[in-house]
């Protein structure tokens, strides 16, 4: 009788065993997807934001010149959104929703939101993950930053 016991429990445990092993992996696969859209991701919009970079206006004022950035388009000249928009659309980041561009006067931002699908945890009901990132550049210039 003992012996009985004691294969059932051996067999609980493997089997919990198992099961643990399977959602370890489960969520590594689903984690290393996520930081492989996250890196992707970061770099077009890196590329985004030195294009959107290059729709300046140079503004003079009161003997200063300053730069501003472009947000409308006109006269042929493409609007910041519309440079790092098409940046995007060459880069193929199928995954990065741009959804902002935006200048503080001497850099712009470019945020956008990348969403990375998940194996694991649509079990739980989730069929992806979105996260919102952040790249920025000098306006006018080649220098990339990250806020």
């Amino acid at each position: 009788m003992f012996a009985r016991e004691g294969r059932r429990a051996r067999l609980a445990f493997q089997i919990a065993l198992a099961v643990g092993a399977l959602l370890v992996l489960g969520l590594l696969v689903d984690a290393a997807l996520l930081i492989g859209n996250v890196r992707l991701g970061q770099a077009a919009l890196d590329e985004a934001a030195r294009a959107a970079a290059q729709a300046v206006e140079r503004v003079e004022a009161g003997g200063t010149t300053t730069l501003e950035l472009r947000l409308v388009d006109a006269d042929g000249r493409p609007s910041a959104y519309t440079l790092a928009q098409a940046t995007l659309d060459r880069a193929g980041a199928a995954r990065v929703t741009l959804s902002e561009v935006f200048s503080d006067g001497g850099q712009v931002f470019v945020r956008g939101v990348v969403s990375s699908p998940v194996f694991l945890l649509r079990l739980a009901g989730l069929n992806e993950l979105t996260l919102t990132l952040v790249a920025s550049a000098e306006l006018g210039g080649e220098t990339l930053t990250r806020p």
